[in-house]
């Protein structure tokens, strides 16, 4: 599609330095060693999705993809075109009965390996593709989002007022409300507390797992309680 310059890619910009540091912070919580000098895509290599810690990682990675997108082109190549992620230029072909921009991607590879036009119908819909594929993208995130939501309550509905030990990875502005990752099981949950810090291990009570809202939520634990 590149070659002659009519298609769509799959794009990802570049991943932000927050959302890395984030990350190093969801490996610290689930006891997974990153070296500081070890670059993501060597570290994400290493994971292997048969160990549960390491597969929460391999979900946690996909916080890199946010702004993956497409990007529709006709008559020359686009700057933006570029996938971070996977350092090199990507498109989604395979699975036209799954995703619908690959039911266009495909006529028009058939089109150029057999050098003839792309179908006027093709042509046609490549402009508002990516607008589709987004709108499909955010229904299907918010779907898979609420699976696991689900499921990190069932894990925890039988523990409500016990405590964990467990690592802030994320912050809100005014450090009194954050998210906590917890080891075992893997989960991660809405923090309340006094003057959080992000990166810090810190001994946390589970006040809800609310299966009507999707959601746990844990408070910073008081007194001598114990991590369990």
């Amino acid at each position: 599609m590149l070659y002659g310059q009519v298609g769509i890619l799959r794009t990802v910009p570049p991943a932000d330095s927050y959302s890395l540091r984030r990350l190093r912070q969801v490996a610290k919580a689930l006891r997974i060693v990153w070296p500081p000098e070890m670059d993501y895509a060597n570290f994400v290599r290493m994971l292997s999705p048969t160990r549960p810690n390491q597969a929460a990682m391999l979900n946690a990675s996909t916080l890199l993809f946010r702004g993956a997108g497409y990007r529709s082109f006709s008559g020359g190549i686009p700057e933006d075109v570029d996938h971070a992620a996977l350092a090199s230029d990507y498109a989604h072909t395979t699975a036209p009965l799954r995703r619908l921009v690959d039911r266009y991607s495909g006529e028009i590879c058939v089109a150029l390996c057999a050098d003839q036009p792309v179908p006027a119908w093709v042509s046609r819909a490549l402009d508002g593709l990516p607008e589709q594929m987004a709108a499909a993208e955010r229904r299907a995130k918010k779907y898979e989002r609420a699976i696991i939501d689900l499921l990190e309550v069932y894990l925890l509905a039988d523990k409500v007022g016990q405590t964990f030990t467990g690592t802030v990875i994320d912050l809100d502005r005014n450090k009194q409300h954050g998210t906590v990752m917890i080891s075992e099981p893997a989960v991660e949950g809405r923090v309340t507390g006094d003057r959080l810090r992000l990166g810090e291990e810190v001994s946390v009570r589970l006040a809800s797992a609310n299966y009507d809202v999707g959601a746990v939520a844990f408070e910073v634990a008081r007194g001598d309680q114990r991590p369990i």
